[in-house]
């Protein structure tokens, strides 16, 4: 990828995260990358196109990390690893929760493809582990999922916890919580 198209990427990135599909246009990518729209088309043929390459690769991001999870370590370090990959890393979060919520339909395809195989993996490991009783996929789903919700929401976080921005704070403060939700 050029520098140019990751700038465009990237910009696309924040932008759909932030506004949906909807409530972008090329338009509005080229302005903020500040190129002419011409540009943007030549470097991607159009906006679905764009689209779909920014959400696979927040898809590739997240399925990525959670391969590189192994049975020698527990659950509970693999979720404190997930939190903080997803606290550096914010646009993922807000990406996939703004596709989810603009596009239910896309939800069903993000399971089969994504998430049910991170949480057979999770599973696995927690299989493995000799840290207790297996975690039940509520578990370990409503753990993910608050992870998810943290990242989304970063900048209140820091806020309300006076973290000042600063993940490491944010990570000492909830990785006692999702010791306890593992429990």
């Amino acid at each position: 990828m050029t520098e140019i198209s990751r700038t465009i990427f990237k910009v696309s990135q924040e932008l759909f995260a932030l506004h949906g599909f909807s409530g972008v246009s090329i338009r509005d990518i080229a302005s903020r990358a500040e190129i002419a729209k011409s540009t943007v088309l030549h470097h991607f043929p159009n906006k679905q196109k764009l689209y779909e390459a920014v959400v696979e690769q927040s898809l590739d991001e997240f399925a990525k990390i959670t391969r590189e999870f192994t049975a020698g370590k527990g659950l509970d370090v693999h979720m404190k690893e997930l939190l903080r990959w997803m606290l550096a890393e914010p646009i993922h979060a807000k990406l996939l929760n703004r596709v989810f919520m603009d596009n239910p339909r896309s939800a069903s395809l993000a399971a089969r493809k994504y998430w049910k195989p991170m949480l057979q993996r999770l599973r696995e490991i927690d299989r493995a582990s000799k840290a207790g009783s297996p975690k039940k996929e509520e578990t370990i789903l409503f753990c993910i999922n608050a992870i998810f919700q943290i990242a989304f929401s970063i900048e209140l976080q820091l806020q309300l916890l006076d973290a000042d921005k600063k993940i490491e704070v944010l990570l000492a403060r909830y990785s006692p919580v999702i010791d306890a939700a593992l429990r």
